[in-house]
């Protein structure tokens, strides 16, 4: 199951006023859609999602979260720190296949 999902098409605009401020995903996918945010995996419409606001070095950042995104903010309620935990797992898994 994905952890995190780059957003293209219609945004900011359309997702910074549905940003996820909780640590469920709140969002179904059906509402990103009609609103012209493209997800880069297909997902069924009804599954929920949540926007999660990042701070970079250009400005904001927004990505998708899924379920499993939630689960590492059970641990630390942060946003920032499950977006760190994810990239250091992604990192760690391609060295380990030699990428």
């Amino acid at each position: 199951e994905p952890v995190v999902d780059q957003l293209s098409g219609a945004q900011p605009v359309s997702v910074t006023k549905r940003v996820t401020r909780g640590l469920k995903a709140d969002v179904p996918v059906s509402v990103l859609l009609d609103s012209g945010v493209l997800l880069s995996l297909s997902q069924p419409p009804e599954r929920k999602i949540g926007i999660i606001e990042l701070d970079a070095a250009a400005g904001k950042e927004y990505r998708v979260g899924y379920h499993n995104f939630f689960v590492i903010t059970r641990y630390n309620h942060s946003h920032s720190y499950a977006m760190s935990v994810f990239e250091l797992a992604e990192q760690v898994a391609r060295r380990s296949r030699g990428s």
